[in-house]
This record gives structure tokens, sequence and C-alpha cells, in this order.
């Protein structure tokens, strides 16, 4: 298997002398590698990339073959083995994808932009997976009147996360809202690590808050520095997957579908390209890209709200 586009972080790690590793974790779209304490994954051409991601020149389901977790995986000249199951990734990129964050987008206009987050929102719960976190919104509403948006809650989105969650989100929210930063650092603890799967709901949630936040905002540069307060106190507190994610997304590196959708919201893109992009993230995971946009809706109305856009 060639291996044709790779992330800058992923080639980074690469182009080192040498390196030994094992594999982490193994799912029908990727394979997850631990090498040098690092978090990389190799996807097929069906996943976006990421910012420690490759992908490589086949639709292949990496579950059906015979990769384990834990088996050793070594650099040898221009390629990864996996020698147990004699298996040969070959490092030939045509791409090398820059992760960094893309800041120098021309904003909508306010207006406009209240526009585009209110058809945002009706995508979230026309198009969304009903059994992500989204709900919390229309409970958000009593305590946050800057939310506004549609009234009425689609019955098929059930509340299974509400009586958790919410109350933790909310005393987040007002954290980050009164920029109160000790208290943001205790409290997104409390909500990490919540929810079934690789990345639970709550930390494709804030995720996506932290995402919305850092792209909306007028200083970038102290917001990066305000989230990564709290990353270096949720180590151990999540999946290894979830936080590498968390730990990038605290620096304005996410996913391209991720990025895409972000950038379709704030920028002069079209309703219909944004609807595009933003459908393109609810298909992500099961209920991830649902709950990803649900953070990133979130982050960027407040950032609206205290004039920071």
């Amino acid at each position: 298997m060639q291996i044709i586009v790779a992330s800058d972080g992923f080639d980074q790690i690469f182009q080192s002398d040498y390196f030994i590793g094992r594999v982490h974790s193994v799912f029908n779209n990727v394979i997850n590698l631990k090498i040098n304490g690092e978090m990389l994954t190799i996807g097929n051409v069906k996943i976006g990339i990421g910012p420690k991601t490759a992908l490589i020149d086949e639709q292949i389901n990496f579950s059906d073959l015979k990769i384990q977790q834990n088996m050793v995986v070594e650099k040898k000249n221009d390629e990864m083995l996996i020698e147990e199951i004699d298996m040969k990734f070959l490092y030939q990129p045509r791409e090398i994808w820059d992760s960094s964050p893309e800041l120098d987008y021309i904003k909508v206009s306010t207006d406009e932009l209240y526009y585009k987050l209110n058809n945002l929102e009706r995508i979230i719960f026309a198009n969304g997976d009903p059994d992500s976190i989204s709900p919390i919104v229309f409970d958000l509403r009593s305590d946050f009147k800057w939310l506004g948006g549609i009234e009425t809650h689609p019955i098929e989105f059930t509340d299974k996360h509400m009586n958790f969650i919410v109350g933790r989100i909310k005393d987040l929210l007002n954290a980050v809202e009164k920029d109160v930063w000790d208290d943001v650092d205790d409290l997104a603890k409390s909500v990490i690590g919540f929810g079934p799967g690789l990345t639970p709901a709550s930390d494709d949630f804030v995720l996506g808050l932290m995402t919305g936040l850092l792209y909306s905002s007028r200083n970038y540069m102290r917001d990066i520095k305000s989230h990564q307060h709290f990353i270096e106190l949720i180590n151990g507190r999540t999946t290894d997957v979830s936080y590498e994610g968390l730990v990038n997304a605290s620096k304005g590196k996410v996913n391209q579908v991720v990025k895409e959708a972000v950038l379709s919201i704030l920028s002069n893109c079209s309703i219909e390209e944004m609807t595009d992009k933003v459908d393109k993230l609810i298909k992500i995971g099961q209920t991830s890209g649902t709950d990803i946009l649900t953070g990133i809706f979130l982050g960027i109305k407040l950032n609206v709200h205290k004039g920071e856009f």
C-alpha cells in the first residue's frame, strides 16, 4: 500500500532517521499508531486528512486485515513495516498537507453571519444525528439569551445527555463568557470524557467549541494561550485518540473537514456552499460530526455576543 497524502505533522515524524512503535487501534477506515509518544493515523481515501494523518491510495477496510493492537511498526528506508503480518506502507506522498489554521479568510458581515448561524442551527437539527449532544442548545437558551435561534425541539432528537452534562456545560460557557479561565480549567476537566466511543461526545463538543472560538476570535494567539491551560490538565481523563485531537484543536489544528466547515460559516461563502461543507462534517463518525458542529455553533455565537468577531 502506498501513502499518497500526508500531513506536515505525520511527515515530520516519518522523516526521522529511524523509529519503532506499535499499533494502537484498528477500525474500518483507519489504523492508529503510537510512535515516539505521538499518535499517528493511517487512513483510506474515505476519510479527511488531519494534523497527524496519512492517506493510502486504496479504499480498504483495515478491520478485514490481520492487523492487531500492539503489533510492532518499524521504519525502514521509505517504508513503514508491520513485519508480523508482512504488511508494508510505502511512503511516497504526492502532497504534504499544511495543518496550520487558516485565519486570513475574508470575514462575512455580522448581519450575514447571524443569517448563516440561523441556517446552521436548522441544518444541525434537519441533518444531524438525533443521538448527538446537540439538544443541549434548547436547554441552554434559558441561561444564555444570546443563543436565540429556532424555538421548536425536534421530537426525534433524544435528551439522553441532558441530566449528566448540561449543567456542566452551562458552567463552562459562563466561565468562557466572563473570561474566567481558572474556572474554565476545572470545568473543562469535569466535561471531558463523557460518552461512549473513541472520541466521547463531550470531547467532540469541546473540540468544536475551541475551534469556533479560535477561528472567530479577534485575538487568536491570546485564545490559544487560554486553551492551553486546561489541555495540560486533561491527559489521562479521556481516550488517547480524543486527547490527541483536543491538543491539536487547542492550537487551531483540526481535520480538513472541520476546518472547511468552520471557514464556510465565517467567510463570505454562500449558504449553499456552507450547507455542503457542514453536511460533510456531520457525516464524520456516528455522532461526532454533529457534536463537533454543535460546539462550533456555540463558540461562534458566544464570540459574536462578546464582540470578539
